[in-house]
C-alpha cells in the first residue's frame, strides 16, 4: 500500500487515535518510515483461491484497505519453501570478545541459521555456539523455530550482538521453547513493519526484548523470564519502537528493569498482563498522550494470568479445540485404576465419575487437569476401592 503524505497509513499501523498523532513523524525522528524514504508498506500474504475479481487470503489481515492508500497484489519473486534443519550444534569460530564501542555493527558476521525470503521453514532442537547473531529471520513467514539454545564456550564469547533477529517485514513466525544463555546486547529483535510473531516459553540469562524500531506491530511475548540487562536498539530517525497490539503476557522479570519489557507509554494499544518482578510506566506518555494500553496484574509482584500462555490459548481457540476424544483405563494396581484422557494440546478437562449409568446416573467432579503437548494426561483414582462399580468422563469445565 503507498505510504500516503498524510501519514495515516502510519498513524494507522499505530492504532490511530492521539497517540499516533501526537507522534513526533519529523524526519529527525522518523524518517526511514516517512514516505520519501518508504513508498510503499508491503507485507507477505498467501493466497488461497483466485475467483473472476476476487481474491480469497489464507488469513485475515491486520490492517485496514483503505482506497487512499491503493492496495495491490503483486508476486513476491523467488522464495525459499518447505526446508529445516534440526538436531544440529553449529559452533561459529568466532576469534574475538565483542565490546560495544569497539564491534558494534562492524562484526565479521559469525552467525546462526538466516532465513531470508523464505516460507513455511523451520528449526528444530538446534543450539548455536559463539554466533555474532544467534537465529534470524528477514522477511519470512511461517517459519517455526523450536527447541533452540544459544551458548558459549568461553567466558570472552559470552557477549555478542543479537539473540534472535526478526526484520525486513517478517510474518506469522514463531520462537518457542528457547533459552538465551548468552549474552546478546540487544536479545530477542523485532523491527521494520514485521507482525503476527511471537515469542513463547523462553529462559533468556540476559538481552531484553528488543523492538529495533521502523515500526513493527502486533507481536506477542508470553511465559518468558527475563535477566533484564540488555539494550533496545535502532536508529535515532527509524521511527515508532512498537505499533499498535503488541502483548506482554506473563514475563518474570529477575533485575527490577522495565526496559521494553513495562514501558506502557511506548505500546500504543497494546497490553501487559502478568508482567512481575518490574515497576510499570504509565500509559500516558508525556509527549504523545494516552496508548491506550492496558496493564493488568503486572507490577513489583503481580500475578500468573490464567491462561499462562496465550498464545496457545489462541492458538486451541483457532483450532476449535474441543472436548476430550477419549477416556481409557491403562492400568489397575491394587484395585486402583490409571486412567488416560487424549485429546486436543493443552486442553482443560475434567474428569468425573459416578456410580450408576443414566437415568439414575449424578455426575460428580474428580480432578481438574490440563493436557500436554501430545494431547494426554493421566488420572490415578485412589477412592475407586471403595466402590463396587465406578464409570469415568472426561468434561470441558
Amino acid at each position: 500500500m503507498n505510504n500516503v503524505a498524510d501519514l495515516s497509513l502510519l498513524k494507522h499501523h499505530c492504532g490511530d487515535g492521539d497517540w499516533a498523532e501526537n507522534y513526533d513523524w519529523s524526519p529527525a525522528n522518523s524518517a526511514g518510515v516517512l514516505p520519501a524514504n518508504r513508498a510503499t508498506i508491503n507485507w507477505p500474504v498467501e493466497i488461497a483461491s483466485v475467483s473472476g475479481n476476487s481474491v480469497t487470503l489464507r488469513q485475515p489481515l491486520r490492517t485496514d484497505l483503505r482506497a487512499e492508500w491503493s492496495p495491490q497484489i503483486r508476486a513476491s519473486g523467488a522464495v525459499i519453501r518447505e526446508c529445516g534443519i534440526e538436531n544440529l550444534t553449529v559452533q561459529l569460530a568466532r576469534d574475538y570478545e565483542y565490546l560495544y564501542a569497539v564491534n558494534h555493527n562492524k562484526e565479521p558476521g559469525w552467525n546462526g541459521p538466516w532465513f531470508n525470503n523464505a516460507i513455511h521453514c523451520f528449526v528444530r532442537d538446534v543450539t548455536v555456539l559463539d554466533a555474532d547473531n544467534g537465529l534470524l529471520i528477514s522477511a519470512g513467514k511461517n517459519i517455526t523455530l523450536t527447541d533452540f539454545r544459544l551458548d558459549f564456550t568461553a567466558v570472552d564469547r559470552r557477549r555478542h550482538h543479537h539473540g534472535t533477529v526478526a526484520r525486513a517485514s517478517t510474518q506469522d513466525c514463531l520462537w518457542e521453547d528457547f533459552v538465551i544463555a548468552t549474552e546478546p546486547r540487544h536479545g530477542i529483535h523485532v523491527e521494520s513493519f514485521s507482525a503476527g510473531n511471537v515469542w513463547s516459553k523462553g529462559a533468556m540469562d540476559f538481552g531484553t526484548f528488543d523492538n529495533h524500531k521502523a515500526l513493527p506491530y502486533e507481536c506477542m511475548r508470553t511465559e518468558i523470564t527475563l535477566n533484564n540487562t540488555g539494550t533496545a536498539g535502532g536508529s535515532s530517525d527509524a521511527g515508532p519502537r512498537m505499533g499498535a497490539r503488541f502483548v506482554h503476557w506473563n514475563v518474570l522479570v529477575t533485575t527490577n528493569r522495565n526496559h521494553m519489557v513495562g514501558e506502557a507509554d511506548l505500546m500504543p494499544s497494546g497490553s501487559i498482563v502478568g508482567v512481575r518482578g518490574c515497576t510499570i510506566k504509565s500509559p500516558v506518555h508525556s509527549t504523545y498522550g494516552d496508548s491506550l494500553c492496558q496493564v493488568d496484574m503486572s507490577g513489583l509482584t503481580g500475578e500468573v494470568p490464567n491462561p499462562a500462555n496465550l498464545y496457545e490459548a489462541q492458538r486451541n481457540l483457532r483450532l476449535g479445540a474441543g472436548l476430550p476424544t477419549s477416556i481409557v483405563i491403562r492400568a489397575v494396581t491394587n484395585g486402583i485404576p490409571t486412567l488416560q484422557i487424549s485429546g486436543p494440546p493443552y486442553q482443560t478437562c475434567v474428569v468425573q465419575t459416578t456410580p450408576d449409568l443414566p437415568p439414575s446416573s449424578l455426575w460428580q467432579d474428580l480432578s481438574t487437569n490440563t493436557a500436554g503437548l501430545e494431547g494426554h494426561l493421566q488420572f490415578t483414582d485412589p477412592a475407586a476401592t471403595n466402590f463396587p462399580v465406578r464409570f469415568y468422563r472426561a468434561v470441558r469445565p
